[in-house]
């Protein structure tokens, strides 16, 4: 039974509750079971739209910015180490712990570069996907001996030129703008980042 038939039987039977009261011509509480009004509620209710949340973190030393090389499903692509927004964390939590997790180095961010939003055919899912990006600029770190994340082939260290020459790579087009904005000068202090306790409260 498609979901669409699901709740037009549901319907149906709550109306068919009710004008069997309204049949009598007397008031009557109408005795409905919350489990269904709730049901009703969670499939008349269309799905919020919402972007993909995503942090990356921007390091640059002596003209050289620090990258990744990972393997995806359209290929091996270059990034800038990056990952998804975890329930429980905080902006400046997530890029740390992504950076971290994608290059074995601890890392301090200084100052937000910018959020950019862009949308993605994703072949992985076959449907568009849109990702609002938050990409930090700040400090390597000490390397730690740990496991690259799956899927990390390498880190390293590339110059503005060279990935200006392999664009074509990119795992997201937004490498190159955030470098750019990174290279202008760009910078928007961690404090207008606001974090409320409610959202870490249960993951600590």
């Amino acid at each position: 039974m498609s979901v669409n038939t699901t709740l037009t039987v549901k319907i149906a039977t709550l109306l068919i509750r009710v004008g069997q009261i309204a049949s009598t011509g007397r008031a009557q509480c109408v005795q409905i079971k919350p489990d269904l009004l709730r049901e009703l509620y969670e499939e008349k209710m269309p799905e919020v739209w919402k972007p993909a949340v995503t942090v990356a973190s921007i390091i640059e030393r002596d003209g050289l910015y620090f990258m990744i090389e990972e393997d995806t499903s359209d290929g091996r692509r270059i990034n800038q180490p990056a990952g998804h927004l975890d329930p429980g964390e905080s902006l400046i939590d997530a890029v740390i712990r992504e950076t971290l997790e994608e290059t074995a180095h601890d890392f301090v961010p200084s100052h937000l570069v910018g959020t950019y939003l862009a949308r993605y055919q994703s072949n992985r899912r076959g449907i568009p996907v849109t990702y609002l990006r938050f990409a930090f600029a700040g400090q390597l770190g000490q390397k730690h001996d740990l496991p690259l994340d799956e899927g990390i082939v390498r880190t390293m260290w590339m110059s503005y030129e060279e990935l200006v020459a392999t664009k074509d790579r990119h795992r997201s087009e937004l490498i190159l703008k955030c470098i750019d904005d990174y290279r202008a000068g760009v910078v928007v202090p961690l404090s207008v980042i606001y974090t409320d306790s409610s959202v870490t409260a249960d993951y600590e």
